[in-house]
């Protein structure tokens, strides 16, 4: 392999260009790193599929001429292992799970846990061969929200960093994978840049928005300083009417029309509440029945969960598993019922396992994460779900399922603001004003206004006595 340039790493808080400036070098550096057209391509390399999507579409919006390959990290290094899992003595396929891998054969398949997959894939990446497939193939390598990767993932990184010209962009605050020991990201920069080894561009300006009061609250939770203006528009109230107001004036206002609006929380439990409290306020005022058209972004987690409890999967992987009747299940049940006994019988299994389910169960919402394409006017989302995107206007709900360190609820209440380009609105939702003042995180955006509670007329009270 002839020398490979220094990799770039771009870095900067959200909302200051980190992608675009990533369309920028791949512009750039593609004319020359490619030689080969008809074989070559730029690797695009991302952590979670929701991001793979976005920047596929971007990258070929803004290169439509170019030969791309965009894929999560996890795919790749899968990609990487069933292409040479002869040279690990594995002779069956891999599949990835998020359950027990162990690397382990069943049903005519090799089942591995995302980690293993980094690990065999790190393993792999030491050989000449797959070194030579990899700066042969993708001269040009993008990797985006590289904060998100762990120790292996870096080191894998390292290993593409030496077969080919790499580009990679991260922001250390945005990082909401990481445990309490920090950012991995962070350590692997300062050793690369002690070594002369990186070429590192930061970013300061912001581009996402010019709103004050956005710009202003990201600072104070990014800088654990309290912010000095009046920043974004806070509420606070014990139920979540009140909260849902917010929402119902936005989309009844005149501002709000074409524009996109997200409603961003720290999990999906408990959303549904104050969803049906937006439309039924909304039929309320506009006389009519209807609901807004919320498309909703879920987690894995949340899906298979969904899944598991519809067609009966238990937690014993060897116990038996019998088909649920049709008129019971979901669409996406009774697909997934339907494959699961169709690839029993072509793999000639004759008692279906809860395990041999699960599997299908995995695969199948792998592959649809993987390839949806949905986007709707109203959205919600997870606070991790909603990385790398931005919305016109974003409603952030802080209720009581914000778990975590103080400097964790930093950085998720952080990473909900910034995806907001006109405005963002909190609505914090807690029983007393106490728990909203003593709150070390929410204290750093100033005083938060309560929601008067309506109290029952005077006929209501006469009516009840």
């Amino acid at each position: 392999m002839n020398a490979v340039p220094k990799p770039t790493v771009i870095t900067g808080p959200a909302g200051t260009g980190k992608t675009t400036r990533m369309m920028e070098l791949v512009g750039a550096l593609a004319p020359t790193a490619l030689s080969d057209l008809g074989y070559q391509s730029v690797l695009v390399i991302t952590h979670m599929h929701g991001a793979r999507r976005r920047l596929e579409g971007l990258i070929h919006k803004v290169h439509p001429d170019l030969n791309v390959t965009v894929t999560t990290i996890h795919a790749f290094a899968l990609g990487l292992l069933n292409r040479w899992r002869l040279a690990l003595d594995i002779s069956y396929p891999i599949m990835a799970t998020e359950d027990a891998g162990g690397l382990l054969e069943k049903y005519g398949v090799v089942y591995a846990t995302f980690d293993e997959l980094i690990s065999k894939a790190k393993e792999l990446s030491q050989f000449s061969s797959v070194k030579n497939f990899i700066s042969s193939t993708y001269p040009l390598i993008v990797i985006d929200e590289v904060q998100d990767c762990s120790k292996d993932e870096l080191e894998l990184i390292d290993a593409l960093t030496s077969c080919s010209h790499c580009v990679l962009a991260a922001d250390e605050f945005q990082d909401l994978l990481g445990g309490d020991a920090g950012c991995a990201f962070a350590g692997w920069l300062v050793l690369r840049k002690h070594k002369e080894s990186v070429n590192h561009e930061e970013l300061v300006l912001p581009r996402r928005t010019s709103d004050i009061g956005i710009l202003d609250a990201a600072r104070a939770l990014r800088t654990n300083v309290a912010a000095s203006g009046r920043n974004i528009a806070k509420f606070w109230a014990p139920k979540e009417p009140l909260l849902a107001w917010k929402i119902v004036e936005l989309v009844l206002s005149t501002s709000a029309r074409g524009r996109t609006v997200a409603l961003i929380v720290p999990s999906l439990q408990g959303v549904d509440r104050i969803v049906d409290s937006v439309d039924r306020q909304l039929a309320k005022r506009l006389k009519r029945s209807g609901k807004l058209k919320w498309l909703r972004t879920t987690s894995a987690e949340y899906e298979k969960a969904i899944i598991y409890k519809e067609l009966g999967i238990c937690t014993i992987p060897s116990s038996e598993w019998k088909p649920r009747p049709e008129s019971s299940l979901s669409p996406s049940g009774l697909l997934i019922q339907n494959r699961a006994i169709r690839l029993a019988q072509l793999r000639g299994v004759t008692t279906l396992t809860m395990e041999f389910v699960a599997g299908v169960v995995q695969g199948t919402l792998h592959a649809n994460r993987a390839h949806s394409t949905r986007s709707g006017r109203y959205e919600i989302t997870t606070i991790h779900g909603a990385k790398n995107r931005e919305f016109d206007y974003v409603f952030v709900l802080w209720n009581y399922k914000v778990i975590g360190t103080e400097e964790k609820r930093r950085r998720l209440l952080y990473n909900a603001i910034t995806r907001a380009r006109v405005s963002c609105t909190l609505l914090v939702q807690r029983a007393k004003a106490s728990e909203v003042i003593n709150d070390s995180v929410l204290g750093l955006l100033g005083a938060i206004t309560a929601l008067p509670q309506k109290k029952a007329s005077a006929a209501n009270k006469t009516r009840k006595k």
